[in-house]
């Protein structure tokens, strides 16, 4: 994500709301509000009044990819965007509904198998699934009192997947998340901003068809093993919560600074049957990050830096072994150095930015330990040019290299499903690749209207593994 700071572009708004929203829409940018996630920092940054209704697809395929993820997947889905002021109150609020149609999955009869939580169940048959998903999101930000200023960020989301072969599995997924936050201003230039938050996630599965071929549903319970069984009827329940408490430092004046932090745990507990429900399995998790971000320089130009560090620690309670069984960290450090410049409604962004990640998966029973450490470098540009009063042209192309620094496997007690899913996610996880994207957009002003069409491509081509395309496609109506 390229970097630019607010101030630089506040006279873009006076030129134009299409051409301020060019702006902020660039994949390329970040700036407190949306490095931090705190709705606080919206009222600091220049986003105009606006709505936006659009309409995409896309699509996804290739063989470069984990055991439990689909081969080939197409979304189709439209949406709303939009700022609204009254008076000294903003609402800042998005909606997208979309659906999708996913190709061979196997082992994986959950939402997302990738989330964390060990205790998923699937069978080898695999097949294609089609779904239906909502997300929503509300950011609030009040009038200020005195040196306080109070917001509010809600989230929801819904989805449904079932498979259109034997045993047709079925899965429901709700989630939503409250984060409320307060800062102070000590000073124009200082502010302090304290936030918590608190998620809820519910997700059911289903395995309600009969089927001739009796098929075997397996119980994964974490990297390796398994228990497993024909199967008529099954219903699998999995309920969590999450907290999260956070705080972020702004000094703006000049050149802005911010510095943030958030620390966070969430729980699952897993039970199957509804008459007489069976625990399965909880998992916990802690994570947390800091971040730092730095912008400099005058509308014309300027320079900025940002930075992540990051950690998830995930551990699964096994009722079966009275222990906990599997275990993950994960951690990284995130980077990001651009530069730009700006000529009257033309802006041309450069940057690069590196990332250092460490994977571990840990089980006890299964006797599986195994580590990544990849280093990722990339490089891009975006760019805006008007074409006429009417017509701006928006791209960006970004190039880089991901590649293992070390990498180490060890199955001692190796189970049916250690080739399966273990043994692959770990090629995929330590593999080189080299990655490329190119997004293009047009946009057409037309008295108060303004219509977008974007277009975009990416490619993984892994050095052994095969390769993973991606293409999109959207039009946005902007008023």
């Amino acid at each position: 994500m390229l970097v630019i700071n607010a101030g630089s572009i506040r006279k873009a708004e006076a030129q134009s709301k299409t051409d301020s929203l060019l702006v902020l829409s660039q994949a390329a940018l970040s700036n407190s509000w949306s490095l931090s996630a705190n709705p606080i920092f919206l009222r600091g940054t220049a986003v105009p009044a606006f709505a936006q209704l659009g309409a995409s697809a896309q699509l996804t395929s290739g063989g470069f990819k984990r055991p439990q993820d689909f081969k080939r997947q197409l979304n189709f889905g439209f949406g709303a965007t939009g700022l609204s002021k009254v008076k000294d109150w903003l609402f800042f609020g998005s909606f997208a509904y979309g659906k999708n149609y996913r190709d061979s999955i196997r082992y994986a009869n959950v939402a997302n198998p990738y989330q964390g939580n060990p205790f998923v169940t699937g069978d080898g048959v695999g097949g294609n699934w089609r779904g239906d998903g909502l997300d929503a999101s509300l950011q609030l930000i009040m009038p200020k009192t005195g040196r306080w200023q109070a917001g509010l960020k809600l989230d929801y989301s819904t989805q449904q997947n079932a498979r259109d072969n034997d045993p047709k599995p079925l899965n429901r997924l709700l989630s939503y998340a409250v984060q409320p936050s307060v800062a102070y201003k000590f000073s124009p230039n200082h502010t302090l901003s304290i936030l918590a938050g608190y998620s809820f996630m519910d997700e059911a599965v289903e395995t309600g068809y009969y089927s001739d071929q009796n098929p075997i549903i397996y119980s994964i319970r974490g990297y390796g093993e398994f228990t497993a069984g024909p199967v008529v009827t099954a219903q699998r329940f999995t309920k969590g919560q999450g907290y999260q408490l956070g705080a972020d430092y702004l000094y703006k004046n000049k050149v802005e600074l911010l510095f943030g932090a958030r620390f966070g745990r969430q729980t699952q507990d897993v039970s199957d049957g509804i008459a007489k429900p069976i625990f399965v399995g909880s998992f916990d998790e802690h994570k947390g990050e800091v971040f730092a971000l730095f912008t400099s320089g005058p509308e014309k130009q300027g320079f900025a830096a940002s930075a992540k560090a990051w950690f998830r620690n995930g551990t699964g309670f096994d009722p079966i072994f009275n222990a906990i069984n599997p275990a993950f960290y994960f951690s990284g450090l995130d980077a990001k150095v651009s530069y730009w410049k700006k000529r009257d409604r033309d802006l041309l962004i450069f940057a690069f930015y590196p990332a250092l990640s460490y994977t571990n998966y840990y089980e006890g029973i299964a006797k599986t330990n195994w580590t990544s450490v990849m280093l990722n470098q990339d490089a891009g540009f975006s760019i805006i040019k008007p074409f006429s009063k009417k017509t701006t042209f928006s791209g960006e192309l970004k190039l880089g290299y991901h590649f293992n620094l070390q990498k180490d496997i060890v199955v001692n007690r190796p189970t049916q499903l250690s080739p399966v899913l273990v043994a692959p996610h770990y090629r995929f996880a330590s593999a080189d690749y080299l990655k490329g994207a190119a997004d293009v957009g047009l946009t057409f002003q037309a008295s108060s209207l303004s219509y977008q069409l974007k277009m975009g491509i990416d490619r993984i081509q892994a050095t052994d593994l095969g390769s993973r395309n991606n293409a999109n496609l959207s039009l946005n109506l902007i008023f």
